[in-house]
Order: structure tokens, then sequence, then C-alpha cells
């Protein structure tokens, strides 16, 4: 069985962090969030942070990210296992350079370096962070509300009601990918599957519409647009065939 735990910033595990050598850190490159296509153009200018200077807040900003492992014993463990530290300097700033800070982050593996490397850890283990995101999902359907006195109730209504957010999941691993659109079909799929339950039942739920009976045949007619209405229309297609 192979793991990959995230675990809290102990005093313990903060010391093991500062005690490593300085050659001992390498650089964490981190991959940009998505590829523009078109040409780079000028940044605009930074209003919060000229507001947060202004008002003369305390400011941090992330300057670099380093990376190591060592070998860790858990206290109820009989094995060492490799514990992957990340370190994100930061600059603290109050109408001026106050001070440099840093904060630590650590994640504890039994996979080998040749299947798993440093590197490959920390990003794993940051997406796996979604999780979190999924839990305030099944929030929003009430998925996790306990209406009732007895356990068994409490499941049976977790399940019923999470099976509406598995929908809003299977909706959208189930919109077609083909085509010279497919990079854009693609985005379409992940913006649905990654959308919040409630935006997703304005837009694909509760759309307002008129049923025309004429000619032997039902027509439902859309009286609204939705950013969403493309990739409910190239759904729609699939589910009715």
């Amino acid at each position: 069985m192979k793991f990959l735990f995230g675990m809290k910033a102990y005093g313990g595990l903060v010391k093991i962090a500062e005690n490593v050598v300085p050659q001992g850190w390498k650089r964490l490159p981190r991959t940009p969030k998505y590829d523009p296509a078109t040409p780079d153009r000028a940044r605009p200018d930074n209003i919060k942070e000229q507001v947060v200077a202004s008002r003369g807040y305390t400011n941090k900003r992330l300057a670099a990210e380093w990376v190591t492992e060592v070998s860790y014993r858990p206290t109820d463990c009989e094995k060492s296992y490799r514990l992957v530290i990340v370190r994100k300097d930061l600059e603290v700033t109050k109408q001026g350079r106050l001070f440099d800070d840093c904060m630590y982050f650590f994640y504890l593996t039994n996979e080998s370096p040749n299947d798993l490397t440093t590197n490959e850890a920390v990003y794993g283990s940051n997406a796996r962070c979604d999780q979190e995101n999924i839990l305030a999902q099944l929030n929003q359907c009430r998925a996790l509300h306990a209406p009732v006195d007895n356990l068994e109730s409490n499941w049976a209504f977790m399940v019923m009601t999470a099976l509406s957010w598995s929908l809003k999941s299977w909706i959208g691993l189930s919109i077609p990918v083909c085509g010279r659109w497919e990079q854009k079909h693609q985005k379409q799929r992940r913006e649905v599957i990654r959308m919040e339950f409630k935006r997703f039942v304005e837009q694909f739920v509760r759309l307002p519409a008129k049923i025309i009976r004429g000619g032997r045949q039902l027509t439902v007619r859309l009286l609204s647009w939705t950013e969403s209405l493309d990739a409910f229309n190239r759904w729609l297609s699939v589910a009715l065939e």
C-alpha cells in the first residue's frame, strides 16, 4: 500500500526543517496556470497592493518556494519514511519592508524516489487539496446536513442528496469533446465539473422554457441565454441519443 499524507507543522517538524543545511534546499518550480494564446500584454496596476500600502495594512507576499526531503520516523511507527518539506519565503511589508518570514509544509510518503520524485510529491498533494472544495459543494446541496435524529436516516439523506452533486459531475464528464474545437470543449467540460452547485442549478436546471405541442412533436424552446448553454446543448444531444 502506498500513501502520501499532508502533516500539520508541529514544533518538532519545524525544528527538523530549520536544521536542514542551506545546500539541502532546491527551488520548487511552478508551471503557469494556463498558456495564453494571445501575445503578452502589459499588466494593469495592482490597485489592491496600493490600497494595502496606503492604509498601512500588513502585507505578505510570496518571494520563493524551496523543497527538500529527509528521513523521518513518526512516533508510533516502526520504520522511517520520506518527509518532503516545502518552505515558502515571505516578504512582510507595512508602509515599507519590515522583515522576511517563512512557512513550512510537510508531506509524508512511503513511495520510492524512483516512483515519486520530491517535486511530484508536492504537486500531487496540492492537486488533492480539491477535496476541500468537494466538501464545500456537498454542503451546498445539503448532503452534510443531519435533518433527523438517527444515524441510518441521516446516512440515507446524505446519499440521496449527494446524488445531485454526482449528477453535476456526470453531466460534465458526458459533454462530448471532438473536432477542431477540442481545446474549447475540454475547457467547458472542466468548468462544468468544477462548477459550484448553486451555479449548476441556475444554468442547467432552472432554465425558463416554453413547451410547444404541434405537428405530432414536442418542442422545448429555451427563453434565456447562459454562459453554459453551448455545453448544455452538446450534452443534451448526446443524452437524447
